[in-house]
């Protein structure tokens, strides 16, 4: 099972979130299921999104924690950060994308290879918007929190 997550880069750390991302995460995934969380490390959600993934692989080992990239070469200054705080760096092969581009179509990419997708979408613009639509295109399970 994979699981992904879109949200506002503005979102900034909440136990009320959080909560609700462990609520989720406890009710869809079996005991002992194997799960990949597909993460994006580069907004205030998607660091909301790793604590969470990083308090449910303590007591869940069959998880993992995946920085998907959007970017072939990842600044030295991140990396570290990275290696340290997710299991695995997968790069979606997006050498071909404008590097203006290449977080929207790593998020589709996410999308398309997610079995289920949590959100935190308040706007009805900007990026974390255009992914839930995508997802809900692709009739991905979303579970929204903000709603």
């Amino acid at each position: 099972m994979v699981i992904s997550f879109c949200g506002h880069g503005d979102i900034f750390y909440s136990d009320e979130i959080l909560n609700k991302i462990m609520f989720y995460l406890n009710k869809i995934i079996k005991k002992n299921d194997n799960v990949n969380f597909y993460l994006g490390g580069y907004g205030n959600f998607d660091e909301l999104a790793r604590i969470a993934c990083t308090q449910y692989k303590k007591n869940n080992p069959n998880s993992k924690l995946i920085y998907v990239t959007p970017y072939v070469n990842i600044p030295s200054s991140k990396i570290e950060f990275f290696k340290k705080n997710y299991d695995e760096i997968l790069y979606p092969s997006l050498e071909y994308v404008p590097h203006k581009y290449a977080i929207i179509y790593r998020n589709y990419w996410v999308v398309e290879h997610s079995d289920i997708i949590i959100s935190y979408v308040k706007y009805s613009w900007g990026g974390a918007n255009k992914t839930m639509s995508y997802a809900l295109k692709l009739n991905k399970i979303v579970l929204d929190l903000f709603n």
